[in-house]
């Protein structure tokens, strides 16, 4: 894996998840809401996650602003990704109480 292909994996999963998501934002904004528990400190919560993990990285992506996130791309960890991403390293597997008596 490239550091462009890496970028654009980044940017496809993003409008991924918007595709997917946008269907049930719309239903849900049809639902009236009695009480709404969205306070300044919630509103405060989401904007530091949203520039934290949204802005901050597209703009490094689109224009290598900031600087200091600039690190070598290591292209050793894709072992490490693909590993989790299929399922080989066991990190997402269910274990049942049956399963771990018998060790399968």
């Amino acid at each position: 894996m490239t550091e462009t292909l890496a970028k654009a994996v980044l940017l496809l999963g993003a409008v991924g998840w918007f595709v997917i998501r946008y269907p049930h934002q719309r239903r849900a904004r049809k639902t009236p809401v009695r009480k709404s528990a969205r306070d300044v400190r919630e509103i405060l919560l989401l904007s530091i996650s949203a520039v934290g993990l949204g802005i901050v990285p597209f703009l490094y992506i689109l224009t290598g602003v900031p600087r200091f996130a600039d690190r070598p791309f290591i292209p050793a960890l894709r072992g490490a990704a693909r590993c989790c991403s299929r399922r080989r390293c066991g990190c997402f597997t269910q274990r049942t109480a049956s399963s771990a008596a018998t060790g399968r």
